[in-house]
């Protein structure tokens, strides 16, 4: 292919190429603005839900009830707006639609089977993705506020799980589709101008390109071939004379590095000779994690662990690992590759295969212009070290339990391991005997046996422990002995104690008895005399009360006199005024009768009146009759209510008499009262005394039985201590 037509190659791949960005910088702007669309709606919706969250903890403080922070929720919600209009919705899980701001003729409604445009359930989708993740975006087509055509919309929904409510908002999103539309007719233009540039300046390039580099060409095939002494002339300044001038440098330069590799070379062989007599194992490894060297002693440890290391890696071959990928030695060979790949610095790492652990020391390795070469690791098996630290474990676990019977395998060991694990047996079996000993003489003492002593020869703490033992147990013999007499002498003494107290006893019981007896008579007494002076008070009460309603009988009696008078002036007075009724009466039928002579006379024209005159008469003859009538009984209730104030004042006397024969009676029960009380007074002092002479003596009996149950308690003690004492061994 010609470079004329590679250079049209290149232009069709760098439009191309532009193209693809152009659409990819398109699609990102896309995504980009869909993004904040749905960060916006995202942190509207949160907000809506935080103040659902916020009343629902009002409700939990008791500061209002579940019914008005829903109503609060509800009306907060529905005149929230972000963006200018866009607006925010709640529904149940059912779905139901709980508030719907643009549309309210949703609410309370059953929106499970909404449907946009392509048939999709948006709603029941909206509650699957909440019932699943508890919030989400779903993606579906609704017609705008002002308009009735379904457009493509996005809403975020979260669920508030404490009411079982979703609250959502979503931003119609085909403005962006428009915008991007326009994006992308734009820059293809201005592709296409650029383009049709590129392509004209290349036609003319290329034909001055391809002479010239023919000759580069030519140069440089015979710099493949490892000839470095190619004599290029070169007169331009152009890029063809820079690739010109390169090529010379280049071929300098590649006489140098083969000089320098032959010598690097000689420098790697003394390296790998001083590495393979090294006590480390050591591996080398390139950029893509090959092997590419390892020492002896990797070699030797490789093949010793072939078969178990075939265990975990079936394929593994200690006489192939040299040329294999690293990654043979991982479970996960990629991810092995990737971190040494990644390696800035010495690392630390512990590995297991087969059965065996190592300790991997990792360094990265560079050249002096910083160019990474690979990796060098270096392997410490560290099994056996692990395997008595954890045989040195146990037995300390052991120890700690209280197990001093344990000991370290001495099979496999040698060196620091070796001795470590025979000085931990030494100090296992010195510290068993030492216990076994303190243990053989305490389980003597708790048997009773204070003859049993320490023996052996220790040394330090243990030689301190045995003497402590002894000394506490010679003690504890001096004591016993000590506490065995001093109970015979206490036994002795507590039996004669006993003897007094009993005496004691028998002559308090006898008085107590005497002084019960006693106070049994004074407590009938006093009850009799109380009776009396009881039976004195109520008949003086019934007394005083008499008196006192007699004296209410007199004044009620008074007052009916003086209301008696009264009703029979007020009886006078309407007597008096009945008389001026039946006179107005009178009249008004005079009247009355006169008017209808005047409207006779005067025809037809006066008959309306003469009807009003007739039975203006009428009523004024019933007045008069009704005032007369009313005038006889109002006679006779005078009369009647004279008789009755004569028989009034008559009861007045009599009261008045009762009254005072009462009140002498009352003087002489309140004077018998009197006398009662003070003999019922004499009788409760004496009685008194009585009762408090019998509760002293019943105290001094009860004290008397509790010391002799004391002294017979002290008695039994100090025959058990006896027994005690008794099965203690103290060789004396």
């Amino acid at each position: 292919m010609t470079i004329q037509k590679k250079l049209f190659l290149i232009i069709g791949l760098a439009v191309t190429a532009i193209l693809i960005i152009a659409s990819a910088i398109l699609f990102s702007k896309q995504e980009q603005m869909m993004d904040d669309r749905k960060r916006a709606t995202r942190f509207a919706v949160e907000t809506a839900w935080g103040i659902m969250e916020s009343l629902d903890k009002s409700v939990a403080a008791g500061e209002i009830s579940l019914e008005n922070a829903k109503k609060q929720a509800i009306h907060q919600i529905k005149f929230m707006r972000y963006d200018g209009k866009e607006y925010f919705w709640l529904n149940d899980l059912h779905p139901n639609m709980i508030m719907h701001p643009t549309k309210p003729e949703f609410d309370g409604k059953d929106i499970s089977e909404f449907k946009d445009p392509n048939g999709k359930m948006f709603f029941t989708e909206m509650v699957k993705v909440v019932n699943a993740k508890g919030q989400g975006f779903v993606d579906y087509k609704w017609p705008r506020p002002d308009s009735k055509e379904p457009v493509p919309k996005i809403s975020f929904v979260k669920n508030y799980t404490p009411w079982g409510w979703v609250v959502g908002s979503g931003v119609y999103v085909d403005d962006i589709d428009i915008a991007i539309r326009r994006d992308a007719f734009e820059l293809g233009g201005l592709i296409l101008a650029i383009a049709s540039l590129i392509g004209a300046i290349a036609t003319v390039l290329a034909r001055s390109i391809s002479r010239r580099l023919g000759t580069a060409v030519s140069i440089a095939h015979s710099v493949s071939e490892g000839k470095f002494n190619n004599i290029i002339q070169n007169e331009g300044t152009d890029e063809i004379s820079g690739v010109l001038t390169s090529l010379d440098k280049m071929q300098q330069h590649l006489q140098e590095r083969q000089e320098a590799a032959l010598q690097a070379s000689n420098e790697m062989t003394r390296l790998k000779c001083v590495l393979d007599d090294v006590e480390v194992c050591v591996r080398v490894a390139d950029t893509e994690g090959k092997i590419i060297y390892i020492n002896h002693i990797m070699r030797d440890t490789l093949r010793k662990y072939e078969k178990a290391f075939q265990q975990d890696i079936p394929s593994f071959r200690a006489n192939e690992i040299v040329g294999e990928s690293i990654g043979i030695l991982y479970s996960d060979p990629e991810e092995a590759i990737e971190r040494m790949r990644n390696l800035t610095e010495t690392t630390k790492t512990k590995f297991n295969i087969g059965g065996r652990k190592f300790d991997v020391m990792t360094t990265p390795v560079f050249s002096d212009t910083g160019k990474r070469l690979g990796t060098v690791a270096q392997w410490t098996d560290c099994t056996d070290r692990i395997k008595s630290e954890k045989e040195i474990a146990a037995i300390v676990r052991a120890a700690s339990l209280g197990d001093f019977n344990h000991r370290i395998s001495l099979e496999d060991k040698q060196g620091l391991p070796l001795q470590l694990a025979e000085s931990m047996n030494e100090l296992m079996a010195t510290t068993s005997a030492s216990l076994a000993e303190i243990v053989r003489v305490l389980s003597a003492l708790a048997n009773g046996n204070l003859t049993e002593t320490v023996g052996g020869n220790y040394q330090g703490i243990f030689g301190k422990l045995k003497t402590d033992a002894n000394s506490t147990i010679e003690q504890l013999t001096d004591i016993i002995s000590q506490i065995k007499v001093s109970s015979d002498a206490i036994q002795i003494a507590a039996k004669e104690i006993s003897t007094g107290n009993n005496d004691l006893s028998r002559r308090t019981e006898d008085q107590a008895a005497s002084l019960q007896e006693t106070a049994a008579s004074m407590e009938e007494l006093s009850t009799t005399v109380k009776q009396n002076t009881d039976n004195a008070k109520y008949a003086n009460d019934l007394a005083l009360g008499a008196a006192s309603t007699a004296r209410k009988g007199v004044e009620v009696v008074n007052n009916v006199v003086m209301t008696m008078s009264s009703i029979n002036e007020s009886s006078h007075q309407i007597v008096d005024i009945i008389s001026v009724i039946d006179d107005i009466a009178f009249q008004t039928n005079i009247l009355a009768l006169n008017a209808a002579v005047e409207a006779a006379r005067a025809g037809e024209q006066g008959l309306g009146f003469a009807v009003v005159a007739i039975e203006v008469r009428n009523l004024a003859q019933r007045a008069a009759s009704a005032a007369g009538e009313i005038k006889r009984l109002i006679g006779d209730s005078v009369e009647r209510i004279s008789g009755g104030s004569k028989q009034v004042e008559q009861a007045g006397i009599t009261m008045q008499e009762i009254v005072d024969s009462i009140h002498q009676v009352t003087e002489l029960m309140s004077n018998i009262a009197v006398a009662s009380i003070q003999q019922n007074a004499g009788i409760e002092q004496v009685h008194s005394a009585i009762v408090q002479m019998d509760g002293v003596t019943q105290q001094n009996a009860a004290l008397v039985g509790k010391a002799e149950k004391a002294t017979e308690s002290l008695s039994e003690q100090t025959r058990n201590l006896a027994v005690e004492m008794a099965h203690f061994k103290t060789g004396i």
